[in-house]
């Protein structure tokens, strides 16, 4: 039986044949190569950007009622005539090959899916799915974000009706139709034996995941498709398990594509993670199913994610009182409203003179002091001299201060206390040692600029210029939580055989306290996969950035990876070419309702960043410094989010790892060319936190090759300053 596909292209110029529909002539291409031309009748409409238009085409497709609509439906009949009536046309793409469905039981439409007036099709096709699925519409948006921000503004819309068939909407020109079939692809046939409850193919599915062999991609059809995946360091060959994925004795169902995994999460209902269903220990991965992303892949896959989420934190600026705002990035410009100095002060302790009375002997008035509100009525005459401070204002008449060291004591006063006349000792030119008005900041000038952070100079320039608050970016809201069974707070007074206390929560709550974001600590959770679901659920309502340490690995308990798909969350990448931290996963969570209106306002669309660092302490800290400061920073509106890197020298010879190392180090200022000098901070076991002590930099190491296995002393090496 021959399955019936209908492509709806959805745009006012095809529809009035102005332009060539090339994204529905491709996306007809690709359903006949991806199920086979034999195997398939393709069917395409082409109707303008108007909801009733779409609506019954859509319907009419799927043999599903529409919600509103007036007129005719859009002709079907697979002739080259116009529908008039309703503006649909209908285009002859259709193969047969024996029976045929009585519906088409995948409706893909192209177009209308950004957010123009014109831009409708969400607005359509959403009433007549009776089971939408957010979980491709998450896949749709996340891959498509790899591509290009832009897609920041597409609004997919796939789910199932009641007729039981799958629509994906995908927007309208065809490099994006091209892309988006590509990223369904993986997930597609499933989903339609699964809505049409084939349980021969879908149990024979499940089986083979059960078994860790299931086909990647396509099954239960006549044709075939193969994929090849191939990546740069330490790649691991995909495993043909239809994306079924073990971490330690849990499993979970996701799909490959594009050196990132994304997830249909769709569970057979009778499958539970762990060591249930069939699955145990013995049967886990030998080998981490995960492709080994170098740096540079993970920094990149991570930048492209922040700048795709940035106009969601520039809409939360917040006006802050200065003494709050230490380590926050400005939103606007601030700009002095009045000069500094206000009055023309003297820069040294010493004498307001005229420059026609120096060098000589002059009569002494005064004193002006730093303060003195009534040195706006002083007046310095011909012959005589007015003793001031540092910083007071100096009288009118004055030409120049002369510094005490630059005179002599020539007569006291009757009483002995003051002076009487002093012997200038030198010449004086004019203006000499003092500030005139606006000298430091003059009146309208930008102090500071939209995307300055606010350090303590900042605050006392505010403070100089009289702005007691100003607007700042809103900080995404950092949460943390700590994975295992094994760890205890903190402050726990007497370990049990087994335990370690949590050291990696306290660490990283104080780096982002130190950074000025907003953090929120969930605690420890247990290796549950009930516990870590519950709170990462929470976390996701509540949280912009994500960060957990511990579970991200091959253990048996470790649940991260795995919950990530449940929760319908992309893992971008799964791990690092790095020591230490190669574990380290990053991941985006679709975001769950709001906790509160300004959240809701804010934009629920946006998505949630998930960084999985691993639990040994060194190599948590030094994968949060390498990945998520700099998301963080950028999300909070910092233009120059990365950290800074230097070339230093070695105080000794250092040895490659296998991989690129991230070797922690002090730094000296002694060399005579003032280059710094490099000294390791011992042995840097992932598990030894004294390797950060005191640590000052992050040397990069390439990784050993055959030719080159240490750096001598003295060789120059880039440092990442932290």
């Amino acid at each position: 039986m021959a399955l019936r596909v209908c492509v709806v292209t959805v745009s006012d110029r095809c529809s009035r044949g102005e332009a060539t529909d090339t994204a529905g002539k491709a996306l007809a291409g690709l359903v006949k190569d991806h199920f086979g031309a034999e195997a398939v009748r393709v069917e395409r409409l082409c109707v303008p950007d108007e909801v009733a238009a779409i609506q019954q085409a859509v319907a009419q497709a799927a043999l599903a009622s529409p919600i509103t609509q007036e007129g005719n439906n859009p002709k079907t009949d697979n002739n080259d005539a116009s529908a008039a009536s309703d503006g649909a046309q209908s285009v002859n793409d259709t193969n047969t090959g024996g029976g045929e469905d009585a519906v088409s039981r995948l409706v893909i439409t192209a177009g209308g899916t950004g957010c123009s007036p014109r831009d409708v099709t969400p607005e359509a096709v959403a009433p007549l799915l009776t089971r939408p699925l957010p979980g491709l519409n998450h896949l749709l948006s996340t891959r498509s974000l790899e591509a290009t921000p832009m897609a920041a503004l597409s609004r997919f819309t796939c789910g199932v009706t009641s007729t039981g068939a799958l629509v994906l909407t995908f927007p309208g020109s065809e490099k994006a139709c091209r892309e988006c079939f590509t990223f369904v692809q993986p997930v597609l046939d499933h989903a339609l034996d699964s809505i049409a409850d084939h349980r021969s193919h879908t149990e024979a599915v499940h089986k083979s995941m059960q078994q860790g062999g299931a086909r990647h991609g396509h099954h239960g059809h006549t044709h075939s498709h193969t994929h090849s995946h191939t990546h740069s360091h330490h790649g691991c060959p995909h495993k043909k398990h239809g994306g079924h994925h073990k971490h330690g004795h849990h499993s979970h169902k996701h799909h490959h594509a594009h050196q990132h995994h994304a997830h249909d999460n769709q569970h057979d209902p009778n499958h539970e993670h762990g060591t249930s269903g069939g699955r145990t220990v013995a049967d886990r991965d030998r080998k981490s199913p995960w492709p080994m992303l170098k740096v540079e892949e993970a920094h990149a896959k991570i930048r492209a994610f922040g700048r795709s989420q940035l106009q969601h934190f520039k809409s939360r600026v917040e006006t802050v009182p200065i003494q709050n705002c230490l380590g926050r990035i400005l939103a606007q410009d601030v700009t002095a409203s009045e000069p500094h100095p206000r009055f023309p002060a003297s820069i040294k302790d010493g004498y307001a003179v005229c420059v026609g009375d120096c060098p000589g002997v002059v009569k002494v008035d005064g004193p002006i002091t730093a303060g003195d509100t009534t040195a706006e009525a002083s007046q310095l005459r011909r012959g005589h001299a007015i003793r001031v401070t540092t910083g007071a204002p100096v009288p009118k008449g004055t030409q120049a201060v002369i510094q005490v060291e630059d005179t002599e004591l020539v007569e006291r006063t009757e009483d002995g206390s003051e002076e009487a006349a002093i012997r200038v000792l030198t010449a004086v030119t004019q203006g000499q040692d003092i500030r005139p008005v606006g000298f430091d900041i003059a009146a309208g000038e930008v102090v500071l600029r939209a995307g300055d952070t606010i350090g303590p100079a900042e605050l006392g320039l505010l403070a100089t210029v009289g702005c007691m608050s100003v607007s700042v970016n809103a900080t995404p809201v950092v949460g943390i939580i700590s994975t295992g069974d094994e760890v205890v707070d903190a402050t726990t007074p007497s370990l049990q055989y087994g335990q370690v206390r949590d050291s990696n929560r306290t660490m990283l709550e104080a780096a982002l306290s130190r950074a000025g974001v907003s953090v929120k600590d969930f605690g420890i959770v247990k290796d549950t996969e009930t516990a870590l679901r519950s709170t990462l659920a929470t976390m996701t309502r509540e949280c912009d950035v994500i960060i957990t340490s511990g579970g991200v690995s091959m253990g048996e308990k470790d649940l991260i990876k795995g919950t990530i798909a449940d929760l319908g969350g992309a893992i971008h990448f799964g791990r690092v070419f790095m020591r230490p931290g190669k574990p380290t996963t990053f991941a985006t969570l679709p975001r769950a309702a709001a906790a509160s209106s300004d959240r809701k306002q804010d934009g629920d669309d946006h998505h949630v960043a998930f960084f999985g660092l691993p639990g040994n302490p060194v190599s948590c800290l030094v994968a949060f410094n390498l990945f998520a400061v700099p998301l963080v920073r950028l999300l909070a509106g910092d233009p120059s989010p990365d950290h800074t890197t230097v070339n230093v020298r070695t105080s000794a010879a250092l040895h490659f790892d296998a991989r690129p190392e991230f070797h922690r180090a002090t730094l000296s200022y002694t060399a005579p060319d003032g280059v710094a000098v490099a000294t390791s901070t011992g042995s840097q076991c992932s598990s030894r936190l004294l390797s950060m002590r005191s640590a000052q930099c992050l040397l990069a190491l390439p990784p050993a090759t055959d030719a080159t296995t240490v750096i001598s002393k003295g060789e120059l090496v880039p440092a990442i300053l932290l």
